[in-house]
């Protein structure tokens, strides 16, 4: 195994075992002191940051501390796992912990010098960016909504997004500002009409796969994405965004028509059920062909797609929905044709069928230098994964398997993933104000008791008892 690959799955090891306790701790009073807690994060903390930003500079500090890593999951695995709650032995080790961490971070000062700061050091210890991942598959994000409105409630901004599929159209409103603004997103989806949202598909396709459905959504949602009249690009937004998408090569797709017409013959969830599993069947198809995972908004060239354009694109699932750029825009049909020549893809795909639940997106673009702290805390939302006991989604059930494939690399790469149940139907893409609050309430039941844990998870640090000083 590759030194960094090593380096990777011992970090991996040890934020498991740092989410594990912090979980007990979040939900067992008393289950370790606060000073303890505090020394325990610090030096998990030393462990898991790779690089401290300095100015306008970044340090890499993360090939330093591989000795330490290793001590540090040899003291403290061992005795959490033995420990039974209330009979906490892990509270035995935390001198040895603190003595472990004092010692390597006054190896990593002197190591670096005049060009790692204290100062900086301890902010990228203390304080953690907070990624969030949203996950696809129509109607059954309306439980994020939920979600979304608990983390603000609790101050908790996010610091990037990225979203999939319907998770991609929440989570750039979300991106709108540092505030969420649920009277605002209500309005938006108040206001909805499926007979505005889609229409036939009339044989017209240049950058997507045709579907019996065409997404008009810039009729529905642009008004929220301008400034002064002109669109908002991905850069645009307040808060660093991405939205995932597929691609797929001339040589893989065949010819792209025969997706057309796969839900002809009647609206979404009223007489086309019975023809789910023709969709079922071109999906799985697609899946089992090479395919390109792209990720809007993180280059030179994607950052300037108009925000819509890339939601459009991300949400757009072959058989079904069919999203593209048929107006005259020189300026995104030529960012199109670019990208496709760029990618060596023929047509784009709804993002869900390459990653689901983008939590990769999230790591890779805030460890790249997407925003100025490295090392994110990942939280990623599932309402897609299969689910028996619900009877309105056992149609999709086929499909939501082909979902849970596309998203095992999400709940492998995220640090916490909240899995809904009980959630709406995927056809539920057009909301009555009914179903929105029965979403918004499941989302919030279900999301809350994992807010303590989250809060912990984000909250700053503080100043390390026998490790800073001592």
């Amino acid at each position: 195994m590759p030194f960094s690959d090593q380096r990777a799955a011992l970090v991996h090891k040890l934020e498991q075992l740092e989410g594990a306790i912090l979980w007990d701790a979040s939900y067992h009073a008393n289950f370790l002191a606060p000073a303890d807690e505090s020394a325990l994060r610090y030096a998990f903390a030393l462990a898991r940051v790779t690089a401290v930003p300095v100015e306008n500079d970044v340090v890499e500090i993360g090939y330093a501390t591989e000795r330490y890593r290793n001590a540090l999951l040899d003291l403290v695995k061992p005795t959490y796992e033995a420990a039974s709650y209330p009979d906490n032995t892990l509270r035995y080790v935390i001198p040895e912990v603190r003595r472990l961490a004092r010692r390597e971070r006054t190896a990593l000062l002197e190591l670096f010098g005049p060009r790692l700061p204290a100062l900086a050091l301890e902010d990228a210890l203390r304080h953690r960016a907070f990624g969030l991942a949203l996950g696809g598959g129509g109607g059954v994000s309306y439980v994020f909504l939920g979600a979304l409105a608990l983390l603000d409630e609790a101050r908790l901004v996010p610091d990037f997004i990225a979203g999939t599929s319907m998770g991609s159209i929440l989570g750039a409103f979300r991106a709108l500002g540092r505030r969420y603004d649920p009277p605002m997103v209500r309005r938006v989806l108040d206001g909805l009409s499926f007979n505005e949202l889609f229409r036939v598909f009339d044989n017209e396709s240049r950058f997507g796969i045709p579907a019996t459905f065409k997404l008009f959504l810039r009729s529905g949602i642009t008004r929220h994405f301008e400034r002064d009249g002109v669109p908002m690009r991905l850069c645009d937004l307040t808060i660093p965004f991405r939205a995932v998408v597929g691609g797929i090569s001339a040589a893989n797709l065949g010819d792209p028509m025969r997706f057309a017409h796969l839900l002809d013959g009647g609206r979404l969830g009223v007489r086309f059920r019975w023809r789910i599993d023709r969709v079922t069947r071109a999906l799985a198809e697609i899946v089992s062909k090479p395919l390109r995972t792209i990720v809007l908004g993180g280059d030179e060239l994607t950052r300037e797609f108009d925000v819509v354009d890339a939601l459009g694109f991300s949400a757009a699932v072959p058989g079904i929905i069919h999203y593209d750029i048929l107006r005259e825009d020189e300026r995104m049909i030529d960012l199109c044709r670019r990208l496709l020549e760029r990618e060596g893809v023929a047509r784009l795909i709804d993002g869900g069928v390459v990653d689901n639940l983008p939590a990769r997106a999230v790591r890779d673009a805030v460890q790249g230098g997407a925003i100025r702290r490295r090392d994110p805390f990942v939280l990623a939302l599932d309402a897609f994964a299969p689910q028996l006991s619900i009877s309105r989604n056992l149609l999709f059930l086929p499909i939501m398997r082909l979902g849970a494939e596309t998203s095992k690399i999400g709940y492998e790469t995220a640090h916490h993933t909240v899995t809904f149940r009980d959630v709406p139907s995927p056809l539920t893409v057009v909301p009555t104000p009914q179903q929105i609050d029965r979403a918004i309430a499941t989302g919030r039941a279900q999301f809350e008791k994992h807010l303590p844990f989250i809060r912990k998870m984000l909250s700053p640090i503080a100043a390390g008892e026998g490790i800073v000083a001592g």
